[in-house]
């Protein structure tokens, strides 16, 4: 009897147990924390899913979000530069120490020291000038000259730093790179065409500098597109009166054009950017 009681008690105790039926409880069957491999975009900020869909990464968008909210806003280079801008990102960074020479008519880079620089470039036509673009991970220079019929462009992935002069000026009669030699059309720019022997000032050139990076001009440093200086007349000693040439003096050249494109341009307080007519 006893055997028999403990049993009935135990049978009793089982009876009044309640236990959920399996098909009512709640499973998640996913295990991920986002979508794998997807990227969403909101204000300045980029979120990367991983490929496994369990972790997630954060990253800032320079240029804001695409309006796509996928992905992060990109630079779009004037002047058709796009390509060449994406070329930057697979290209070697390019650093110039002393006094180097850009001549963008050879399409050639001399460093300081004498040694020849090889980057990626190309020459661009069908524009009122030609071009010579070049395309570097990056950019730290010292003094640069650039002399040439085609103006210079620079498109740069990472940052840009100009430590000195970078130049793109005409000297008195010398053009700046790119500037245009003889006026044909009064809305192009150029030396008139009824200049003569006077010696008027070149036009200044023209730069354009591109960089899904910063631009830092430093102290002391410059980046320049100014006109040359104009001749003086050709009859110093004023001998007119005798039925001699009695050519006035000349005007200076114009400034040039200088264009930059980045996410942040600094210029220290003593740098300067100018495009100044020439004396």
């Amino acid at each position: 009897m006893r055997v028999e009681r403990v049993t009935l008690w135990a049978c009793a105790a089982l009876a009044a147990c309640q236990f959920s039926d399996p098909k009512d409880v709640a499973i998640d069957a996913s295990p991920f924390v986002c979508a794998p491999s997807s990227a969403t975009c909101s204000g300045t900020t980029l979120t990367s899913c991983a490929a496994d869909g369990l972790s997630s990464t954060d990253s800032t968008c320079g240029f804001g979000c695409a309006t796509s909210g996928d992905r992060c806003a990109d630079l779009a280079p004037s002047n058709g530069l796009g390509p060449q801008l994406d070329a930057a990102a697979t290209a070697e960074p390019l650093v110039l120490t002393g006094n180097a020479t850009i001549d963008t008519t050879a399409g050639s880079i001399t460093n300081g020291d004498g040694t020849a620089r090889v980057v990626h470039s190309e020459i661009l036509t069908g524009g009122p000038v030609e071009i010579f673009a070049i395309s570097v991970k990056s950019l730290a220079v010292d003094n640069v000259t650039v002399t040439g019929t085609r103006a210079l462009a620079i498109l740069s992935d990472g940052d840009v730093t100009i430590a000195g002069v970078l130049s793109v000026s005409a000297e008195h009669g010398r053009q700046g790179p790119g500037s245009i030699e003889l006026a044909t059309d009064s809305c192009v720019g150029g030396r008139p065409l009824n200049s003569g022997n006077n010696h008027s000032g070149a036009g200044g050139g023209a730069v354009q500098v591109s960089t899904r990076g910063t631009i830092t001009v430093l102290g002391g440093a410059a980046i320049a597109a100014n006109g040359g200086g104009g001749h003086g007349g050709g009859d110093p000693l004023r001998l007119c009166f005798l039925g001699l040439s009695c050519a006035a003096g000349a005007g200076g050249g114009a400034g040039g054009a200088i264009l930059l494109e980045a996410h942040t341009l600094t210029v220290a307080a003593t740098g300067a950017i100018v495009a100044n007519g020439g004396s």
